[in-house]
């Protein structure tokens, strides 16, 4: 009762009804709040945090190399031309990138419902190591190829941002609070670091093939991964698709 029951609602909610001027203060994105992560001092988790598809959430696309300086790990997975940019923290360089990749290997490990931390910290397993199994485990030969899980993966995150895109959700809403943008970090090795999310956000968006002023995916993008389907629903209630 009281405060509690208007904590309850969330600081985004919370915010709003108190007034005042108490929105700049709620740290959140889409209405959940921020975790442990803070972009000025790790920029992926920045843009993790704006593109996720339920908000601020940590859990579906966090870049570990970045925070805990796996260059091997970096190099194997994403090129040894991205190094040493894509192991910076508080370097935008390749982060879109990380991200995007990230996501949809995440996709698929939450499909098998595998472990999140023997995928990211530390980063033991990848998208080869999944093939190998399914590929036991089911004898499907489809789930060998390590491109065609990605593929998969890519097809989740296309498929939440469908959905997301269906109830209102465009660019305007992949976004961070203005303490990351616009307030430099106070103290610590970020300090006097912001958040060039712009610059991420439109590297993001060309790498998924979506548009760069809304945010929506363009046609093309369902018709390469086989979701034509979820294009005429997109259309039919009322999204125009680019």
């Amino acid at each position: 009762e009281g405060i509690g029951n208007l904590l309850a609602e969330g600081v985004k909610r919370a915010a709003e009804k108190i007034g005042k001027g108490a929105e700049k203060y709620a740290i959140h994105v889409k209405g959940l709040e921020v975790s442990g992560q803070d972009g000025r001092a790790h920029r992926s988790a920045g843009l993790t945090h704006a593109t996720a598809a339920r908000g601020a959430d940590h859990l579906r696309s966090l870049v570990t190399v970045d925070q805990l300086g796996y260059e091997e790990v970096a190099a194997e997975r994403f090129g040894k031309d991205k190094l040493p940019g894509i192991c910076d923290g508080q370097s935008e360089e390749h982060k879109a990138l990380a991200v995007k990749v990230i996501e949809d290997v995440y996709a698929v490990r939450d499909a098998m419902i595998v472990c999140w931390y023997s995928v990211s910290w530390p980063p033991i397993f990848w998208i080869d190591d999944f093939a190998k199994v399914l590929k036991l485990v089911t004898g499907y030969e489809g789930f060998a190829d390590p491109d065609k899980l990605m593929m998969m993966g890519e097809r989740i995150v296309n498929l939440k941002r469908a959905f997301n895109v269906r109830e209102g959700i465009r660019r305007k809403d992949d976004t961070l609070p203005e303490r990351f943008t616009e307030e430099p970090m106070p103290s610590g090795p970020a300090k006097g670091q912001v958040v060039d999310l712009e610059r991420m956000l439109n590297e993001y968006y060309q790498l998924r093939n979506w548009d760069l002023e809304t945010g929506i995916p363009k046609k093309e993008t369902f018709e390469r991964l086989g979701m034509l389907d979820i294009a005429e629903e997109l259309e039919k209630s009322g999204v125009r698709l680019p």
